[in-house]
């Protein structure tokens, strides 16, 4: 897990708003944040580890199992994950709407269609899954810094910092950085955590100078 860090860019926002509308912000985030915050817990109920900050849709938090592993700052705005393998994402990782993983198969060379189980799949941090994409069960691992285009489909473990696309995904290009300056949760208004502490921090600051 990783350690709460707030970016210089985010906090100098923060930072800059009046009183009424820092209040605002706070009041948005603070409910947002609960909400959030119940999704984790029924999730971790369920069998489920969740790190913190993380966000993810009611369907997920209710059918969350043992299988499901969650680290800190995460975006989810997907339900379409195969439980019955085990998935495990990291750290700074944004999925989108309508992307699936699917962790099981049917083996057509067994005269009972057997079902197939593969190996879990690993998620590693700063990747980004875009709408509609698909990760198939020959997936293992989704490398650091992946980016997965839209509605293309990964049969294979990808490449750290690749851009993938297509059906099959291919990779189509490298990138040279990941977005350490975003709060990535502030994205769906789920940075209570950072905002009082962004403010708190320059507050401290000023009252130094």
């Amino acid at each position: 897990m990783l350690q709460m860090i707030i970016p210089d860019s985010y906090r100098q926002r923060v930072a800059s708003r009046s009183f009424l509308r820092y209040a605002i912000g706070y009041c948005v985030r603070l409910g947002h944040y609960v909400k959030y915050d119940l999704r984790r817990r029924i999730a971790r109920l369920g069998g489920a580890k969740i790190g913190k900050n993380s966000l993810i849709p009611w369907k997920l938090a209710r059918m969350a199992n043992a299988n499901l592993e969650i680290g800190d700052d995460v975006s989810i705005n997907s339900s379409g994950f195969d439980l019955r393998g085990k998935i495990i994402i990291k750290d700074n990782v944004i999925i989108n709407r309508d992307v699936e993983i699917i962790r099981w198969s049917h083996d057509y060379n067994s005269p009972d269609f057997k079902l197939r189980k593969y190996p879990p799949l690993v998620i590693e941090p700063y990747t980004w899954l875009a709408t509609g994409c698909k990760i198939l069960p020959s997936c293992t691992k989704v490398a650091y810094g992946s980016v997965i285009g839209a509605f293309s489909v990964v049969v294979k473990d990808t490449e750290e910092n690749g851009v993938y696309s297509g059906f099959p995904a291919q990779k189509i290009r490298s990138k040279t950085s990941v977005w350490s300056d975003l709060v990535i949760v502030s994205m769906n208004a789920g940075d209570w955590q950072y905002y009082r502490k962004a403010k708190c921090k320059q507050a401290i600051k000023e009252a130094k100078m």
